[in-house]
């Protein structure tokens, strides 16, 4: 089934939660790739991953995670990680996109918040 996605009931808005959606899947698919510079490249210069990992409270730059993150092969146990998209809420130029990652039986909630900038959806934030 598909996931659900709040969206405002016009044309433009539809667009753009779209639009917003598929800034986050580029956003999987670069992670999946294992490649530090296409997952920097779906942040903003400015964006940041903040949030409670296994070792503690992180707080980094975009390109801070891809370096440590991301070495050309896909992660470890990628074949068994799936993801979701809860809900995309788009306000004009800014959206907020919720996702559960699913690992075994571990669910666990993201947020990203990305703006429309020059025409194109980056994330500022990654929380988790």
């Amino acid at each position: 089934s598909m996931p659900a996605v709040t969206i405002l009931p016009t044309t433009v808005a539809t667009t753009e939660a779209a639009a917003a959606r598929a800034a986050v899947e580029r956003y999987f698919a670069a992670v999946d790739s294992g490649n530090a510079q296409a997952v920097r490249a779906t942040f903003l210069p400015s964006g940041r991953i903040e949030g409670n990992l296994a070792s503690g409270f992180v707080s980094w730059t975009a390109d801070e995670f891809a370096t440590r993150n991301f070495r050309g092969t896909p992660p470890a146990r990628s074949s068994e990680f799936r993801r979701q998209i809860e809900w995309v809420d788009v306000t004009g130029s800014s959206s907020v996109v919720r996702i559960t990652n699913f690992l075994g039986n571990t669910q666990a909630p993201e947020y990203f918040l990305l703006f429309k900038v020059s025409g194109e959806w980056k994330i500022a934030l990654k929380a988790l």
